[in-house]
């Protein structure tokens, strides 16, 4: 747990790192299986932390929350609970500067595929806990088209 999360606010600064900022991301994945556990406000922040990132380039550009919070129309608490439940998925991992406790790492995950989220107990159970047995199976038909029997 980070020890300066009480000292988020709109000046806090923060920069973005994505080694997969050239691959595109899986919508399909993001919206039917991590949607339900991490909830829209989430999923927002990250998909906007994503696009900054392609826009910076990985040129380390410097932030302010602020820009975050106006984009995403919500105040500092819900910005630090919408990164924890990202940070709970491992779609970002945070890290804090040595020098300044107000500023941030932000390092962008990619979403696990399909069948490698099915795969993974603990993001599997999660799903069927939010949405139930029959939208869970609903969910894996719409992923997994059956293969044709030839």
């Amino acid at each position: 747990m980070l020890n300066s999360e009480n000292k988020l606010t709109p000046d806090s600064k923060y920069i973005l790192l994505n080694s997969s900022a050239n691959r595109s991301l899986d919508h399909s994945v993001l919206t039917n299986l991590y949607l339900p556990i991490i909830g829209r406000g989430a999923l927002e922040l990250y998909e906007l932390l994503w696009s900054l990132s392609i826009n910076d380039h990985n040129r380390l550009i410097l932030h302010k929350h602020y820009e975050l919070q106006s984009m995403l129309d919500v105040g500092s608490d819900k910005l630090l609970r919408y990164r924890r439940k990202l940070e709970g998925v491992n779609l970002l991992k945070t890290f804090i500067s040595l020098t300044s406790a107000d500023s941030y790492v932000y390092e962008l995950k990619v979403p696990c595929s399909a069948s490698e989220f099915l795969k993974t107990d603990i993001l599997s159970i999660l799903l069927l806990g939010k949405v139930g047995e029959e939208t869970y199976n609903q969910i894996v038909a719409r992923l997994f088209l059956p293969k044709p029997d030839v």
